[in-house]
């Protein structure tokens, strides 16, 4: 794979849903999926690296994502309110933001 012109694939305002993945050569390939939340450890003695998964933040993850698609379950009116002015008022900036990433594409 050629180097990628950028590193950001992902929009700002939605859940990542892809993510690169860097293999032993150092080359990247894209994976389409969330990166599972964790940490790499670097061991310059041995040459190696591992990654250690945080399990917790994880599961958050899932739990919130449960709770967004359930349309936000024993929340207060005036949250649901605040939470639709915030869909709202970001309408605009999604919407530039895509017409900027289909203009400066680079696939």
């Amino acid at each position: 794979m050629t180097a990628p012109k950028s590193l950001i694939i992902n929009s700002p305002y939605d859940p990542p849903s892809q993510h690169w993945e860097q293999a032993r050569d150092g080359t990247l390939a894209m994976i389409p999926k969330r990166r599972p939340a964790g940490y790499e450890i670097f061991d310059v003695r041995n040459n190696t690296r591992r990654t250690e998964e945080l399990k917790a933040v994880n599961e958050i993850r899932q739990r919130v994502d449960a709770w967004r698609e359930a349309d936000y379950p024993g929340i207060t009116s005036i949250t649901r309110k605040l939470l639709e002015l915030k869909r709202l008022t970001m309408l605009p900036v999604i919407a530039l933001v895509g017409r900027a990433n289909r203009r400066f594409s680079i696939a």
